[in-house]
């Protein structure tokens, strides 16, 4: 009888020994070595693309200023076979009103300041100057325009000239050749309805300095 109990206890601790779950502190040990591999790979790799990237862009900016100094060495020969021409330079900005800010064209001989360029009715008959600017006018009411500006160190020489325009086709332009350097003036140059017909619609006339548009000015007529 007292072995039938051994045999039993014996059974009984076999079975309780097969039931016990697996080592989970020892599996999740092993399990976190392998994520720390895995990241410490991915973490290289990075660092690998880095260090190719950066030698990449070195490598450009290396040839990038071959090519410049290449390139500055052809301008250089150029200009020593062949020296650059003086370039006259235009700029009138115009505000929204019509009118003009003052700026600078670059002249041969020269710096000329041009300022409120626009278009007045009439002007004053001792100076050339205009009495008031403005961007609408009376067909009915006027017989002549003049296109106004103020210049200052005018050089002779130089080659004014007005281009008018109607619904953007030319109708006239008119010139005129400044004989002797003026330090501050006006200029004006006109137009009439001899010259041409008075139209209501919209209108435009370019100021060309010595063959460039130096500024256009956009302008109405109308009837009543």
């Amino acid at each position: 009888m007292r072995r039938y109990w051994l045999v039993l206890l014996l059974a009984l601790l076999t079975a309780c020994d097969t039931l016990r779950p697996d080592d989970v502190p020892a599996t999740r040990r092993v399990e976190l070595t392998a994520y720390a591999t895995e990241a410490a790979q991915i973490q290289a790799a990075l660092v690998l693309r880095r260090t190719e990237a950066v030698a990449t862009i070195a490598a450009a900016g290396t040839l990038a200023a071959d090519y410049y100094r290449y390139n500055q060495v052809l301008v250089a020969t150029v200009q020593a076979v062949v020296p650059p021409t003086p370039v006259e330079r235009v700029s009138v900005q115009i505000d929204s009103s019509g009118g003009a800010n003052a700026s600078q064209v670059n002249q041969i001989g020269g710096m000329t300041s041009l300022s409120q360029v626009g278009i007045a009715s009439t002007i004053r008959q001792d100076n050339g100057c205009f009495e008031s600017q403005a961007t609408f006018f009376n067909v009915n009411e006027v017989g002549g325009l003049y296109l106004t500006a103020r210049a200052d160190n005018l050089q002779a020489g130089t080659r004014l000239e007005a281009v008018w325009e109607y619904e953007g086709q030319e109708t006239f332009r008119s010139a005129r050749i400044i004989q002797a350097s003026q330090m501050d003036s006006c200029v004006a140059l006109p137009v009439t309805t001899a010259d041409m017909a008075f139209l209501p619609g919209l209108w435009a006339v370019t100021l060309n300095v010595n063959g460039q548009a130096a500024a256009r000015i956009p302008f109405e007529m109308i009837a009543r």
